[in-house]
């Protein structure tokens, strides 16, 4: 008897976090969608996605890193100097505000979601067309 309650709860479970992943990722999508809409400026944002293979003794786990995301603005790809260099962040306030703000809205999600639509060890690039996958190698 305790099995079959057992069996139940996992299977909830499962089709329950099914059905939010499916949701995260569909309202995901739009957010993108409509940034991108709202920022017309902005024509990518990059970042990269994995497990450490080493963590000083600590146990390692899968991060989304956005906090500094490569952009690109107008087709021309501005690296993580865009967030530390003075001139480009005067030249692009507004494109900078709308970045922060929304990798902030984004890190909200959980990381999982981001694991599960794109995979780990990998590096993201987002634009209005969609996303786009490809490895990435880290120490």
């Amino acid at each position: 008897m305790e099995n079959n309650v057992i069996e139940d709860i996992v299977k909830t479970w499962e089709e329950t976090r099914k059905e939010m992943m499916e949701k995260l990722q569909s309202s995901l999508k739009l957010a993108f969608k409509t940034f991108f809409e709202e920022n017309s400026t902005i024509t990518g944002l990059r970042w990269k996605q994995y497990t450490p293979h080493w963590n000083d003794g600590e146990t390692c786990y899968f991060g989304v890193h956005m906090d500094y995301m490569d952009v690109e603005i107008d087709n021309e790809w501005q690296e993580e100097e865009f967030y530390y260099d003075e001139i480009l962040n005067k030249k692009y306030a507004k494109e900078y505000e709308a970045i922060k703000t929304f990798s902030k809205t984004l890190m909200k999600i959980p990381d999982e979601v981001f694991e599960d639509m794109f995979g780990d060890h990998v590096e993201i690039t987002a634009t209005k067309d969609g996303f786009t996958t490809g490895e990435y190698e880290h120490d």
